[in-house]
């Protein structure tokens, strides 16, 4: 698929203990208010916000663990993801990055659509990690009525030279 690419799972021990430590930790969680030119503002305090993110580097034995197996990703640039029951990103392409390394974390697993011209051309819902083409319209949704958790890495380089990098 010229989207995404299903990787390799992580253990059941190594995903429970990445849980663990993001909802025990006491991290400080922001979320993005979308400005007029397409761009991301990220606050603290946003009433009725629905999509939150934590710098993975917060995360110390996280951090640790996603290095050793993920060692090309850009950990300043990445992410834990809180996403609310309900929630819909609105369709949009990453800036300065081509390709996302999505983790998810937990039962309730993510959902990605791609976009072309304002058009949903499809949705994948994974059950593990995922290697994802942001550099074109995308979005997350959380259809569950339970709080998601995922990390996102930040992989340099184009998707397809990732897909050979990434198995």
């Amino acid at each position: 698929m010229f989207l995404y690419k299903k990787l390799n799972s992580i253990s059941q021990e190594t995903e429970d203990l990445f849980l663990t430590e993001v909802l025990n930790s006491k991290v400080v969680w922001f979320t993005a208010v979308n400005l007029p030119d397409g761009a991301l503002e990220f606050v603290r305090d946003k009433p009725d916000a629905q999509f939150f993110m934590a710098r993975l580097t917060k995360f110390k034995q996280l951090s640790k663990i996603i290095s050793e197996k993920y060692p090309a990703a850009n950990l300043e640039n990445s992410y834990v993801t809180r996403c609310f029951p309900g929630y819909h990103m609105i369709p949009h392409i990453d800036a300065n990055r081509q390709t996302a390394l999505i983790i998810p974390l937990g039962t309730n697993k993510g959902k990605l659509s791609y976009y072309f011209f304002g058009k949903k051309l499809i949705s994948h819902t994974y059950t593990g990690p995922l290697l994802s083409r942001v550099d074109l319209y995308h979005s997350a949704e959380n259809d569950s009525p339970d709080i998601r958790y995922s990390i996102t890495l930040e992989i340099p380089g184009s998707f397809i030279t990732n897909c050979f990098k990434y198995w």
